[in-house]
């Protein structure tokens, strides 16, 4: 009677990287055809690669649907962990390229509001001066959106408040304390006033990130804590791009980190005298995935992240 590890060896031998590639395609597009497509391959062979995995396996990975496949618990399971085999075989490629002295790839990085408007442009243009063969994808978001995609292999560093719960999947590091004031336009009524109360606050209407959850729940929090109705939020944006604009050109308000007051200024976005002053701080860090073995980028990337926060704390 064979072992349970001798059976486990077995599962895993079978797993032929072939196998995984195209379950993960599968798993991206949602659809074998569309995946088909991707892969150059026909869909009966796809699909009888997939019906092989699931085979080995032992259990459904999708269910099918009219309008395309969707992952089973246990396909969200196998995706998760494949993902980051992909991303660890990637630094594996990057590790051997630059031993040989021709570094190449992508660091990922997923970035809130303050990091990716102020913190990180001057790191990023250092590191890339060092590092002429790797490129930089810098991702906006917030805390509910940019931790998923850290966790999934998406993301290599996230850099934002670490208001979430630790784990075993990611190392959180603090570099910086983050202190959030309330903005408006430079002509806003408010503006002029060199005591705003919370009751005036919420005659206004309100500026938030879509998916911040967490910004939210602190704004309603202080809005609560004064005896008000939670801030009525007029418009959700999707990226950040554009909230210093939209700010500018209306009589909307928003809560934003103090370090940004200098940029907000030249956008014509000042910080309001808000009674109280300062309304929440919050631990400010990176965190990147847990890893005896970082890729060379990602531990370069870190290094000079810390070393920027010791010279300008």
């Amino acid at each position: 009677m064979p072992s349970a590890k001798r059976i486990h060896r077995g599962i895993i031998r079978d797993l032929q990287p072939k196998l995984i590639s195209y379950f993960l395609a599968v798993a991206d597009n949602l659809s074998i055809s569309q995946a088909a497509e991707v892969l150059n391959l026909t869909q009966p062979a796809l699909s009888k690669s997939i019906k092989q995995l699931e085979d080995r396996l032992g259990v459904p990975l999708f269910e099918r649907w009219p309008t395309g496949v969707k992952l089973t618990q246990y396909g969200e399971v196998l995706a998760r962990r494949a993902r980051l085999i992909d991303r660890e075989l990637s630094y594996a490629v990057t590790e051997l390229q630059t031993l040989k002295g021709g570094a190449s790839g992508v660091l990922r990085v997923g970035a809130g509001l303050v990091w990716s408007h102020k913190y990180l442009p001057p790191i990023i243009a250092r590191f890339q001066k060092l590092h002429t063969g790797i490129g930089v994808e810098l991702r906006s978001g917030v805390i509910d959106t940019l931790v998923p995609a850290l966790i999934a292999g998406d993301l290599d560093v996230v850099c934002t408040t670490l208001d979430f719960p630790d784990s075993n999947d990611y190392v959180k590091e603090p570099l910086t304390e983050i202190r959030h004031g309330i903005f408006a336009a430079a002509k806003h009524p408010l503006a002029a006033l060199t005591r705003v109360t919370p009751e005036q606050l919420g005659q206004y209407g309100w500026v938030t990130l879509k998916n911040d959850y967490v910004g939210r729940n602190r704004l309603g929090s202080f809005f609560a804590a004064n005896g008000l109705e939670p801030p009525n939020v007029r418009v959700e944006l999707v990226a950040d791009v554009a909230i210093f604009s939209l700010i500018a050109a209306s009589d909307y308000l928003c809560s934003l980190p103090k370090a940004l007051a200098e940029l907000a200024k030249n956008q014509r976005v000042a910080e309001l005298a808000v009674a109280g002053a300062n309304l929440w701080t919050s631990t400010g860090g990176v965190a990147y995935r847990r890893t005896g073995f970082p890729a060379p980028a990602v531990k370069t990337f870190l290094a000079m992240l810390r070393e920027s926060f010791v010279v300008h704390p």
